[in-house]
């Protein structure tokens, strides 16, 4: 059934594929689970579910305790959703750069900040591959050194990590470290799309260059179609920024009702701008 379920998967087929793999998980099927993580992760079979996507993970875990590949999920998805203690109780003790990672995020996100440590894990997974010049980059980005930040994010996507496109179009974007070209936002943000056309980021970065015009021409058809494709991918940014085009009647008409339907969406993910909007 996993085999079949790959197959499915591989060519986008993603309900026949949950179908295989929930056939195969019934006899605990420790990469069953695990493919299923990844449909709920991504939202490739209804909405994007970080809870769901963790269960199967820890399903996966329980049935196979040496699957690394699902003990790095279960300490991703619970630094995703700010969990931060379960994270660090999945990457400890385990000599790997992808938990050297987490570990770094780990120590850079939670509320008892220690970015020496942080530095420190972030090296160790640079030692073991330079793609990890990302992490780096996001903690220099957080201490406010935006020129190291543009530094290590290029180091980055020229090892190979190529999530760095998004990071080095908001660089472009908004000149950190480098000088301000929308153009160049634009052609990073495109090639995050290109690799990961599962995620929202991408789209709707994309989506708001259209919006505001900033390397373009401001084109109302091109970011609603950006912002609907974030939706389907679950951004919280995306419903708020279809809410401001169905109040404004941008691209669409004017729907006072559709627009406080994506705003209340997007405010019940707590995305702080929906709020302000809203007050």
């Amino acid at each position: 059934f996993v085999g079949v379920g790959n197959s499915y998967y591989n060519t986008k087929k993603y309900v026949l594929a949950q179908v295989c793999y929930q056939l195969a998980a019934e006899w605990k099927n420790s990469i069953a689970y695990y493919n299923l993580c990844l449909l709920a992760l991504y939202g490739l079979v209804g909405d994007v579910n970080h809870e769901v996507a963790r269960e199967y993970a820890l399903k996966s875990l329980k049935a196979n305790s040496n699957y690394l590949d699902a003990r790095y999920m279960v300490a991703f998805i619970s630094k995703e959703m700010k969990d931060f203690d379960t994270c660090y109780t999945y990457c400890k003790g385990i000599n790997d750069a992808r938990f050297y990672s987490l570990l770094g995020d780990y120590y850079r996100l939670n509320n008892h900040r220690d970015y020496d440590l942080s530095r420190k894990y972030y090296m160790k997974a640079i030692e073991v591959n330079p793609i990890y010049y990302g992490d780096l980059a996001l903690l220099e980005h957080q201490l406010e050194k935006y020129n190291a930040y543009f530094v290590c994010m290029k180091k980055a996507v020229e090892a190979g990590n190529n999530r760095g496109y998004n990071n080095l179009a908001y660089a472009y974007e908004n000149g950190l470290g480098v000088e301000q070209d929308y153009v160049k936002a634009h052609e990073c943000y495109r090639k995050y799309i290109e690799y990961f056309p599962n995620e929202h980021y991408g789209y709707n970065n994309l989506g708001s260059l259209y919006l505001k015009g900033k390397g373009c021409e401001v084109d109302y058809k091109k970011a609603f179609e950006y912002f609907t494709e974030g939706v389907k991918r679950g951004s919280s940014y995306s419903k708020y920024h279809l809410a401001e085009m169905h109040f404004e009647g941008q691209y669409v008409n004017k729907d006072i009702d559709k627009g406080m339907m994506y705003l209340q969406q997007a405010m019940d993910e707590n995305m702080v701008g929906a709020y302000l909007y809203y007050v």
